[in-house]
């Protein structure tokens, strides 16, 4: 599989607030050798399209909770006592 993409840095590097931080376009190239007809073929792609976790968070909104866990340098030093 050979994926790329469109990133403007601009966006990436907050340079720009106009210009989202992510990719504007995402194209993949699937190889595959097979002696399997066009139509065969074509049947795959749309089957595995429909239930590819990764084509579908691409393709649509997902709800997002993001969490901050602030931990001092101490926190991270302290051993947890066992019993």
């Amino acid at each position: 599989m050979e994926l790329e993409g469109e990133l403007d840095l601009q966006g990436f590097l907050a340079l720009n607030d106009a210009i989202r931080p992510g990719y504007q376009k995402i194209r993949g190239r699937v190889k595959i050798k097979s002696d399997a007809d066009p139509e065969t073929l074509e049947k795959l792609r749309q089957a595995v399209n429909a239930h590819c976790p990764v084509l579908d968070i691409i393709s649509n909104p997902v709800p997002l909770e993001l969490e901050l866990v602030h931990e001092t340098a101490e926190d991270a030093e302290r051993v947890p006592s066992a019993g």
